[in-house]
């Protein structure tokens, strides 16, 4: 005889359509004057105390019943007309109440989270299987990864498109998903001895508990399996190579070339995971000689005297940052010039972080470990088996823009700041291929010169899975995109922005930070802002304001110049006028706090 623990809404004692050799079960509350306390009611004493007032339950326990009547079911009523939600602190104490107490074969968990607070629920799920006691778990109905269905040591199933009988199910290989089963419309037994029609995985989940009820005692469970499915579905295996972080092993570096993708590690040197000793540009930039201070009309924490490439000294660094270079080479008309470069470094013994990709480069195989340069292409792509993604419990605060070219990652560059320094714990990706200089978690580099080369669903999966990967310790998780968001102009392709949207339905910010410039049109700011809320369901906390612009004279866009503080307060009160948010200047350490103190209330 097989003892199975049916965990869920309870059972419509009585009910008769359901038959079983034995019932019995307990019921588990949370104490109302003591939310981390539980009561626990035995079927022994209060016959009604595992009586199901939903009709869930009573569902799962008839499909167990009909694959093997002899089945004796020990019922777990967690759920009522008041406590319908799954909550991770009752179920453990549910399962180390079954892992202490009760005598079983299977657990039927027709239920999951989506997120998890601690491993806790992990480590019991290993140790009921440690005793020969199996769960059996049904995952999420809206598609999504949950758990413990998703657990090593859990039969996690979903519905079969193809399973249209009690018996039909499919065995899926290197998935978390193990089980396709009958979750598809089918008749089920319900309270007060009706029928209804219902679907879902919770039903595909009873349906393999009972399959594997019949033979349990005397067979491993995956032999059962293997021996009754009616095939084999593969999702592929996972051919994502670990992510190793080179910036650690970087101590001393010099950047080459000055040009306006290089600018922002002398603006925020004192950021970096390393110590930035020289900056160095070609002879032809009439920059030889500059500092950069004055060339970045900004005091910057350290004032580097630009030096010629062609001086380099060997001795003072162990990594050259190699930043975008098309543009230099073609002024120089020597094609060869990188390759040449890329060989002198490697030949030094140096490493390369490059800002583009160098796959066409030769690298002699030994030393392909000193160079890195963020790419993604479809090889990086995760299995997502059947769809299913991470559901994310952190805050996600983005930042967008209504155009290129606003300081937006200058903009991450002092919230990640702010945070880091007032104790939050941030995780992070940046879309500029220096973010990981940064001590950012991970770089999708789809800015200049992307070597990005996915797209739609694949960007989804990607980024699913690089923020599940890097948020478990996280306070807060930021994230930042390129260029604008709304199409401007419907005349040319260039103008669909559509990897800006793809980075902004992967991410799903809880709320956004919208950066702006003083000559774009009302309508786009407010066009951007409603398809930003509208899109992914946040909110916009602030517009940001770039602090420079061009003269009105400037038809031809040529050349930036600061905005005044009486400027900046007449676009401010149009603003706040028009939008009805708080407006803040890039450049304005008063401003920064301020909109710091307003991201923090709000998540708060």
């Amino acid at each position: 005889m097989c003892k199975i623990v049916v965990i869920d809404t309870g059972v419509d004692i009585g009910n008769k359509y359901l038959k079983v050799r034995g019932i019995d079960g307990i019921s588990i509350r949370r104490s109302k004057k003591n939310e981390m306390a539980y009561s626990v009611a035995h079927y022994s004493d209060d016959r009604l105390c595992i009586q199901d007032n939903i009709g869930h339950g009573t569902a799962v326990c008839g499909i167990i019943a009909t694959h093997n009547p002899n089945a004796e079911l020990f019922v777990v009523k967690l759920f009522d007309r008041d406590s319908l939600q799954a909550d991770e602190e009752l179920l453990c104490f549910a399962l180390e109440y079954i892992l202490n107490y009760v005598d079983c074969n299977i657990l039927n968990l027709s239920l999951g989270l989506c997120l998890l607070e601690s491993s806790r629920l992990h480590e019991v799920c290993r140790q009921l299987q440690r005793k020969r006691k199996y769960l059996v778990s049904a995952f999420d109905n809206n598609g999504s990864i949950s758990y413990p269905a998703a657990f090593e040591t859990v039969i996690g199933v979903t519905t079969g498109c193809e399973c249209y009988h009690n018996n039909d199910f499919y065995i899926v290989n290197n998935s978390m998903v193990n089980v396709c089963a009958k979750g598809r419309t089918q008749r089920l037994i319900w309270l007060q001895d009706n029928l209804l029609i219902g679907s879902g995985n919770s039903y595909a989940c009873a349906h393999i508990t009972g399959i594997l009820s019949k033979d349990i005692r005397n067979h491993d469970p995956k032999d059962i399996l293997v021996g009754k499915c009616r095939g084999v579905i593969d999702v592929g295996e996972e051919k994502r190579a670990t992510f190793i972080n080179p910036v650690a092993k970087y101590k001393k570096a010099v950047a080459f070339p000055f040009n306006k993708e290089m600018h922002s590690i002398v603006r925020f040197c004192n950021q970096l995971c390393f110590e930035l000793v020289d900056i160095y540009d070609h002879k032809y930039s009439a920059r030889i000689g500059a500092f950069t201070n004055d060339l970045l009309k900004f005091l910057c924490p350290q004032n580097y005297c630009i030096r010629n490439i062609e001086n380099i000294d060997w001795n003072s660094f162990d990594t050259f940052i190699l930043g975008h270079t098309d543009e230099f080479l073609h002024i120089l008309g020597k094609p060869e010039f990188k390759q040449t470069l890329i060989n002198q470094i490697i030949e030094h013994d140096k490493y390369i972080y490059a800002y583009d990709d160098l796959s066409e480069y030769e690298v002699p195989k030994d030393r392909e470990h000193l160079v890195y340069y963020p790419k993604i292409t479809k090889l990086d792509i995760p299995v997502c088996p059947f769809g299913k993604l991470y559901r994310q419990g952190k805050p996600v605060l983005g930042v967008f823009g209504t155009s290129s070219r606003q300081g937006k990652f200058t903009l991450q560059l002092k919230l990640r700041t702010e945070f880091l320094n007032r104790g939050y714990r941030v995780a992070q990706i940046g879309t500029e291929p220096n973010a990981l200089l940064f001590g950012m978690d991970a770089v999708f580099p789809v800015g200049y010169h992307s070597a990005v080369s996915i797209n739609r669903k694949d960007t989804v999966a990607y980024l699913n899975k690089v923020l599940h990967e890097i948020s478990s310790d996280a306070d807060i998780i930021l994230v930042g995109g390129q260029s604008g968001t709304v199409i401007r102009d419907e005349g040319n392709l260039d103008n669909y922005n559509f990897t800006q949207i793809d980075f902004l339905y992967a991410t799903q910010p809880d709320a956004v930070i919208l950066c702006i410039n003083v000559f774009d049109d009302l309508d786009v700011i407010h066009r951007t802002k409603q398809f930003i809320e509208a899109a992914v369901g946040c909110r916009v906390l602030a517009l940001v304001v770039f602090p420079f612009h061009y003269r009105k004279e400037d038809t031809s866009y040529q050349q930036l110049i600061a905005l005044k503080d009486d400027e900046f307060q007449t676009y401010k009160e149009i603003y706040i006028k028009q939008f009805s948010l708080p407006v803040h200047l890039m450049d304005n350490g008063s401003h920064i706090q301020a909109l710091m103190e307003q991201i923090i209330n709000y998540f708060s």
